[in-house]
């Protein structure tokens, strides 16, 4: 049995609450180690007990955009934290020896290489940014996103990119359906069976700083709400606001049954551009109303791609004007998914244990 080392990072909660099904499919036929930082660690601590905790970059979003002056700063402040964490790490590769790392957008496997020469392979949805070069978006946001996957992220080895559409890629890139969580697999039948029943809500997911403003949008919309994504910050902020929940609009904090619950049952989808719940939408062919972080090249990307392939709507900013146009799109969009639809998840685990496998057995010769 392989030992592996699964390095996942802790920005945003769509990388842990992916790998999970990935790691435990893995685990069949394998010894799987997982690294991760933040929320994403604590999700990740809560499904195996053997999770490791390090510490990774962080973005700083000020009125809704990623600054990069406080980003850098903020984050060179860790650079001593970083050092000591790889000490360790460097002790505990040389005891356990991995027969491979694998990177879900982590700083450490790269630095790992650059400094051990230990070679590691990535499986994430963030090199599509790099790979698909829609500059046009924002080239300025895709430069930067090329030179930080470059640098800190990729390697010359394997990228295996989840992705929900098709792009042209090299020989180093293989691309794999998006992989969903066994809970959503159970829920979809469940909603082919009719066994549970869609109601009139809409579900609101948003985890950059942006609250104030996007629920003083909400507000102005005629639509029952159900929003996560909040921490104790945005509700300080919305307080201050004078911004109170109300029959329309109901906040929750991320309970995984009860957010799954909510999503199956949901209308549609309010999102910004991140890949893991646009994804999980799609899979339960459910409309998706895109709002991206401005300046965040990744997920103005996969705005335009649901939008290009007629799976979701690509939206600047939440107004009363976009939202109708939206609502009236619902029926195209779910019979767009549903026609679209096709793809098993299971298909895309045994295909990246074949990668994993294949890879493992090369090394070794």
């Amino acid at each position: 049995m392989a030992k592996i080392f699964y390095f996942v990072t802790g920005e945003g909660l769509g990388h842990a609450t992916r790998s999970i099904p990935i790691i435990n499919y893995l685990k069949k036929h394998h010894n799987i180690i997982p690294f991760s930082s933040n929320r994403s660690f604590k999700i990740l601590k809560t499904h195996f007990s053997n999770a490791k905790k390090v510490i990774d970059f962080e973005l700083i979003y000020i009125k809704d955009k990623i600054n990069l002056k406080k980003t850098i700063l903020y984050n060179l402040k860790k650079l001593y934290s970083i050092f000591k964490i790889f000490k360790k790490l460097k002790y505990y590769i040389k005891k356990e020896k991995p027969d491979l790392i694998i990177s879900d957008f982590s700083i450490w496997p790269k630095l790992i290489k650059t400094f051990l020469g230990i070679n590691f392979i990535t499986i994430d949805n963030n090199h599509f940014g790099v790979k698909a070069k829609i500059k046009k978006l924002n080239f300025y946001e895709w430069f930067k996103l090329n030179i930080y996957t470059k640098f800190f992220v990729s390697n010359n080895e394997l990228n295996v990119i989840l992705s929900f559409c098709d792009i042209k890629h090299n020989k180093k890139t293989i691309l794999i359906n998006p992989i969903v969580r066994d809970k959503l697999i159970e829920l979809k039948k469940k909603l082919k069976n009719r066994q549970i029943i869609k109601k009139n809500h809409i579900l609101v997911y948003q985890t950059s700083n942006t609250y104030p403003n996007l629920i003083k949008k909400l507000k102005l919309l005629d639509h029952n709400f159900i929003v996560y994504g909040m921490d104790k910050n945005d509700r300080r902020n919305i307080k201050r606001l004078n911004i109170f929940e109300d029959k329309k609009i109901k906040f929750k904090s991320f309970n995984e049954t009860e957010f799954f619950n909510d999503l199956a049952t949901s209308k549609a989808i309010i999102t910004n551009g991140g890949f893991s719940l646009i994804s999980e939408a799609i899979f339960l062919n459910k409309a998706i109303m895109s709002v991206p972080v401005k300046n965040q090249y990744e997920q103005l990307l996969n705005s335009y791609y649901l939008n290009k392939n007629n799976l979701g709507f690509f939206s600047k900013s939440i107004n009363k004007k976009q939202f109708n146009l939206f609502l009236n799109k619902i029926e195209f969009y779910e019979k767009k998914l549903k026609a679209n639809n096709t793809y098993e998840v299971q298909t895309s685990l045994i295909l990246i244990n074949k990668i994993i496998t294949d890879i493992i057995k090369k090394n070794k010769k």
